[in-house]
């Protein structure tokens, strides 16, 4: 599936990550005010030549580093000229940028986006916002919602504040049912553009359906550091969760392992995420395996298939259980990192099939602010499974019902707990002598916990599920025998 997004100055080096939707980094500038206005051009304009100069580019790099020398059985020189005439009649880069997402999407592939550099002036940005714009903030211009596949319906997961959606009075739990007239059944007809309106029809939360017109207009994106949740679960388990495979993720990733070791299991929560970089994926694996490990290789059209592997950790790897959660919005190196896991025997993956978004792509700079993401590589696990167009089945298939999705249940993790105590074996008990040491060792904690707020527990051990395991060890008792019965 590919879908387009603009952003300013965007020069990171994106591999196997999907972008958003209609998405616009804007740096307004404001002219001094004690010298007179000159006449400000239009920063959307572009002429012909620079037009077709764009154009022929993008063609031309599709037909030499495209993954997939037969296009995907897709005529692509008849492509080219299909949509030079629309091109030309494209009025702005704009409406360029949505004529050469179209002709991308003709491949039907992933990983194949266009993206737009551009800056318009504050008095367009107070227009759709109401007020001044601050240097380097960023905003969006879609439809302002985001959607759930909810039993095999488009539901609002979440309507941003400020968006052409929340003006019109879109909420979430309604389900998306037509665009513009027509059922709606993909993201790349949400690719619209700034100040376009849009008729949506919706059922909403009483079964009532509505038909709704929304404004594409400018939202700002408040910035936020990168999603990472870490928590200790009842009993010990470790539930960890990050939004993309960006820099810093692996060594938090492996700073939060590490630390605990002891925990009897581990959740990686992959839903929602949509991937990143290829070099963080590779570490990602490290703290899971104690052994090398080939999880799958990268096949280029030019015959190179390098592998993405790991040199292992030896005795430091974390030992205990892994599960892996994923739906339908777990794309490309997401769904990598849930297959390796899953194939090398390492994990179980719950929940719903992943989106099967899984190619490698290049940033190509074009011209007129214009750049394209390029899928240069196909991706096949250890196995030989080509995960594009197929993606990564559960090994421990979850449905999301929709009163789930409402009431904000979650029946993944439920799943592992299911899974946790169907398995969990009891603690094993310590022996007179391990009791009396341990004994010993509380009461001396116990003596000087005037050290501090918090003592006690780090004079045990520092580890929450290594302290639960130790407690559970002290007061439980060999099958058969009585407990200790002293004061």
């Amino acid at each position: 599936m590919a879908r387009s997004f603009l952003l300013l100055r965007t020069a990171h080096n994106i591999i196997c990550l999907v972008g958003l939707l209609g998405v616009m980094a804007l740096q307004p500038y404001v002219l001094a005010q004690e010298s007179p206005k000159p006449a400000t051009p239009d920063p959307l304009a572009i002429s012909r030549e620079d037009k077709l100069k764009v154009f022929e580019k993008l063609w031309e790099i599709v037909n030499k580093e495209y993954y997939d020398p037969q296009f995907n059985e897709v005529d692509w020189a008849k492509v080219k000229e299909t949509y030079r005439p629309q091109v030309e009649a494209a009025k702005n880069k704009l409406q360029l940028h949505g004529v050469l997402q179209k002709m991308l999407d003709e491949l039907h592939s992933s990983h194949l986006t266009v993206s737009l550099d551009a800056r318009l002036t504050n008095e367009r940005v107070k227009q759709d916002i109401g007020r001044d714009a601050v240097r380097k903030e960023r905003f969006n211009f879609d439809l302002g919602i985001k959607l759930a596949s909810v039993e095999g319906r488009h539901a609002v997961d979440t309507v941003a504040e400020g968006s052409g959606a929340q003006v019109a009075g879109v909420q979430r739990g309604w389900i998306l049912t037509h665009l513009n007239g027509e059922p709606y059944r993909n993201p790349e007809n949400m690719i619209r553009d700034l100040g376009e309106k849009v008729s949506l029809r919706l059922i909403d939360s009483q079964g009532q359906e509505r038909t709704l017109e929304v404004i594409c207009k400018l939202y700002p994106v408040p910035l936020k550091p990168p999603e990472r949740i870490s928590r200790l679960l009842d009993g010990g388990s470790l539930y960890l969760r990050f939004a993309e495979f960006t820099a810093g993720t692996d060594g938090w990733l492996a700073n939060e392992v590490t630390r605990n070791r002891q925990a009897p299991a581990i959740i990686l929560d992959l839903r929602g995420n949509p991937g990143g970089l290829d070099s963080v994926l590779r570490k990602c694996f490290e703290p899971f395996f104690s052994d090398p490990t080939v999880f799958g290789e990268f096949r280029e059209r030019h015959g190179k298939e390098p592998q993405l592997k790991v040199s292992g950790r030896s005795k430091s790897a974390y030992t205990g259980r892994v599960f892996v959660l994923i739906d339908e919005m777990t794309e490309s190196a997401a769904e990598m990192f849930a297959a390796g896991l899953q194939e090398s025997g390492r994990s179980i993956v719950i929940g719903r099939q992943s989106s099967a978004h899984v190619l490698s792509s290049y940033k190509h700079n074009l011209s007129s602010g214009l750049s394209a993401l390029i899928a240069a590589r196909n991706y096949q696990t250890a196995k030989g499974i080509r995960l594009e167009g197929h993606g990564v089945i559960p090994d421990e298939p979850v449905k999301l019902t929709m009163k789930d999705f409402l009431e904000k249940h979650d029946p993944d993790l439920e799943r592992v707990h299911e899974l946790l105590q169907k398995t969990a074996s009891p603690a094993k008990p310590m022996d007179n002598t391990q009791k009396r040491k341990e004994v010993s060792r509380l009461g001396s904690c116990l003596l000087n916990e005037s050290e501090g707020p918090g003592y006690f527990q780090q004079c045990l051990t520092p580890n929450p599920a290594e302290r639960a395991q130790r407690m559970l060890r002290l007061f439980s008792t060999s099958q058969g025998a009585p407990a200790d019965r002293g004061r």
